[in-house]
């Protein structure tokens, strides 16, 4: 019997003799429970998650503080920070503090929180006020926060986002705080991401929304790039540890099947910005996959990608008489997932943050976009040996930031304006920049995004 079919009866003989235990599952959870590679999958998954086999030496308090403080030094010298900064930071004296973190706190003070019951006194270090915000006992968070800005060039933000609920606004600092788990999942994939996805022009910091929370008037958002503002937002949907998940309950045993982890999520919403990134190079704004067909909808504005899959603008009129223009694709282009063919910017995030994850179950459904990733966007053969060899071997030196290409358009865009999910435009419209992250009811696909064509 091999291990596969041996754990797959394990964990069914311990199904049953698990008494009393009322299964609520939904019907589509009965129905894919039932098939043997469902359940291989559940086992599989309730084993912790490492984006490579030997980041799991990294994750302990002094593993991270000796690779924190090389990278410090590394940065430092750099940036040719050598002496101690004179001045101050909420009364504290920055010449205590080393010079890399002394100018995160100067450079990002007004996303650090400032609430006046929180006593930095003692801190002589940008991990311990960090740690002082968070208020968790874990240390690990703010070396984690302060890691991250270094090497990705991105701010984790321990700040209180402005909302319309008051109740929210008078809430703690830490209700809109990423937690630990999540922070040590942005930390293992700030190792696997590529040289090209860190210090990005078009993204400046991460942010959180509280539990339960999302975003009015768009149900089921979970994720979302703004380029105009440079951030990423989070909420907890959109940050599972794992695509499936047993919870034992008073009323029995459920099983969730969130059909996205916060690797993909983390990966999706990156590939955003660096959409982005790569259709900014020029002097306008706009996106790489889309490039100048954002502009005038002609033949010849047509992207590279865009060809792939056949993609144009669809003009009609709705049930309701209202005029409509939406992003088509042909009938037999391939794509990861549902949402994926939605748009030309949705099928690259979606295909590249699956090309960073390396399922290839997935990407085998989408050989020609694999190779046009490969050739216009990594610039590699195999991804994975840039990922296990920023880990297992910290070196860099693989990777390539040359990923403009002469044989695609050349992207130009109009001003950014405030995005709209009401009526898709022409062709010579604008794109929604923001993407709407919402978890899909195929429970096989990975990370879902929608994002509209905007009048």
């Amino acid at each position: 019997m091999n291990m596969q079919k041996s754990r797959f009866y394990i964990f069914t003989i311990a199904l049953l003799f698990i008494a009393p235990i009322t299964l609520n599952f939904h019907d589509y959870e009965k129905q894919v429970l039932a098939q043997h590679k469902t359940a291989n999958r559940i086992i599989a998954s309730t084993v912790a998650k490492d984006p490579l086999n030997c980041f799991s030496g990294k994750t302990d308090l002094d593993s991270m503080k000796k690779d924190v403080l090389k990278l410090e030094e590394k940065k430092s010298l750099a940036l040719g920070l050598s002496s101690a900064t004179v001045g101050s930071w909420r009364g504290l004296d920055l010449s205590k503090f080393p010079p890399l973190q002394a100018k995160l706190l100067l450079e990002r003070d007004s996303e650090i929180a400032n609430d006046t019951n929180i006593d930095f006194s003692t801190c002589t270090s940008a991990p311990c006020i960090i740690n002082k915000i968070y208020d968790n006992g874990d240390a690990r968070v703010g070396w984690i926060t302060y890691w991250f800005w270094m090497k990705m060039g991105y701010f984790i933000a321990p700040m209180r986002l402005v909302t319309t609920s008051s109740s929210l606004n008078s809430a703690p600092v830490q209700n809109f705080l990423y937690k630990t788990k999540e922070l040590l999942a942005f930390y293992g994939m700030s190792y696997r991401m590529g040289l090209i996805y860190e210090n990005m022009p078009t993204l400046n910091k991460f942010l959180r929304l509280p539990d339960d929370m999302g975003w009015s008037g768009q149900k089921g958002k979970c994720g979302e790039f703004n380029p105009m503002n440079k951030t990423i937002t989070f909420n907890d949907k959109c940050l599972n540890l794992l695509r499936t998940e047993i919870e034992n309950t008073s009323n029995g045993m459920i099983i969730h099947n969130y059909g996205t982890d916060i690797y993909v999520s983390f990966a999706h919403e990156m590939s955003h910005a660096l959409d982005f990134k790569l259709g900014s190079l020029g002097l306008d704004q706009t996106y790489f996959s889309t490039g100048r067909f954002e502009i005038d909808g002609s033949e010849n504005g047509k992207t590279e990608w865009m060809k792939l899959s056949g993609w144009d603008v669809e003009e009609g009129t709705n049930a309701k008489g209202q005029p409509y223009r939406q992003w088509i694709a042909a009938k037999n282009a391939a794509f990861v997932s549902e949402y994926a063919g939605t748009s030309p910017v949705e099928d690259f995030a979606e295909s590249v943050a699956n090309y960073i994850a390396q399922t290839q179950s997935v990407l085998d459904k989408i050989p020609q976009k694999v190779e046009f990733i490969k050739k216009y966007v990594f610039k590699v053969q195999d991804y994975s040996e840039i990922a296990h060899s920023r880990v297992c071997d910290e070196n860099d030196d693989k990777q390539s930031e040359s990923i403009s290409s002469p044989a695609l358009p050349a992207a130009t865009a109009t001003p950014m304006s405030t995005p709209s999910t009401t009526i898709p435009p022409s062709p010579t419209s604008e794109l929604n920049v923001t993407s709407d992250h919402k978890p899909m009811d195929d429970k096989t696909i990975y990370v879902s995004s929608r994002a509209l064509l905007k009048s």
